[in-house]
């Protein structure tokens, strides 16, 4: 007999059914990160059911029986990049090869193409079979991503000493600021702007609109880690002359977790580059965010591999590869041709 496929909200599903899904999660995680702390159930419900308002998240299951044996899902921003979806499909290695992961790929694409998203994109694996069926099914390698890990213990203090003095001598007329959250009021429009620079990151061959934020996203965010048990920690780069945001980065300190810490975005505008603010930067918010957080062991984060600068940083600060990922990236309705859905799909009701 064939699982059965059900959509689950997770703001709302039964614990019994998170839990469930939060166990297929940990063998999804542990092939995925070998090594990686395990995500605690009280952090994984946390992000479960809470969820920001911006962001429409849909997860499917398949069951056998009590079992939850696969799972898929998308997200989609309801204000930004309206024409992508980005889905993923996980099943347990011991059901595939049985045509379960099509199954739970389907209601992804009808979801996508109900939603208009004109263009899908799912990552797999660097070097796994897996990428010869997202070709197949109209896909192409996009976007080369990069997690790297590093371990507190391995981290040069001295050496981030050393870049927090020379960026002193090379970039006199800036100052860093450590913002708290929620982000004062008095330094929400600069902030605002100054993340718009991720728009320069590399994005290689990924289509993608350029993000634009306001008010409104950065409140959503704010809101939604308090409630997540996550904090986080943001330093900005300011011009001394004209008080204009330069550049910034940002950390996140989890209270449910807190072994483990992420590395948030971090750019400099082009116009302040090359001065040394991105090493300055970072080496300042690590060396805070251990005084502060010394129960933190491990930062992960995501970079393109084709973002030389900052992966260089990464390496010097001791970031090694933990996993590379390839982002493919296709018109929905080649990949609905693939599964053998029909077209056109009506627009989706968001009131089931």
């Amino acid at each position: 007999m064939s699982p059965e496929i059900k959509e689950i909200d997770t703001s709302s599903a039964p614990e019994t059914t998170l839990r469930a899904l939060h166990d297929l999660y940990l063998e999804w995680d542990s092939e995925r990160v070998p090594g990686d702390p395990p995500i605690p159930w009280e952090q994984r419900e946390a992000q479960w059911r809470h969820l920001r308002e911006q962001e429409d998240v849909r997860r499917w299951v398949a069951l056998d029986g009590d079992e939850i044996v696969g799972t898929s899902g998308i997200y989609h921003h309801r204000t930004q990049d309206l024409d992508n979806t980005w889905a993923w499909v996980f099943v347990r290695p011991r059901l595939r090869r049985k045509g379960i992961g099509a199954e739970l790929a389907r209601p992804t694409v009808r979801y996508s193409l109900g939603d208009e998203r004109k263009r899908f994109a799912v990552g797999v694996t660097k070097g796994s079979d897996v990428a010869a069926l997202a070709e197949r099914a109209g896909l192409t390698p996009a976007y080369n991503e990069r997690v790297s890990q590093l371990r507190i213990a391995d981290l040069d203090i001295d050496l981030m000493k050393e870049w927090i003095e020379r960026s002193r001598e090379r970039a006199s007329d800036y100052e860093l600021l450590f913002l708290p959250m929620p982000v004062p009021q008095e330094h929400r429009p600069r902030i605002l702007q100054v993340m718009d620079v991720m728009n320069t990151a590399p994005l290689e061959d990924f289509e993608e609109d350029p993000m634009t934020w306001d008010d409104a996203m950065l409140a959503d965010i704010e809101e939604m880690e308090v409630r997540r048990g996550r904090y986080l920690h943001t330093c900005v780069a300011r011009h001394s002359g004209t008080g204009d945001f330069a550049g910034f980065t940002s950390l996140v300190y989890q209270s449910l977790h807190p072994e483990m810490a992420y590395q948030w975005d971090t750019g400099v505008d082009p116009a302040h580059q090359n001065k040394g603010l991105g090493r300055w930067l970072k080496a300042a918010m690590i060396l805070r965010f251990m005084d502060e957080h010394p129960d933190v062991e491990l930062i992960e984060t995501q970079n393109a591999e084709s973002n030389e600068p900052m992966l260089n940083i990464n390496n010097a600060m001791g970031f090694k590869p933990a996993h590379e990922e390839v982002i493919h990236q296709g018109p929905t309705e080649a990949v609905a041709r693939f599964l053998g859905i029909r077209l056109p799909i009506e627009s989706v009701d968001e009131s089931n």
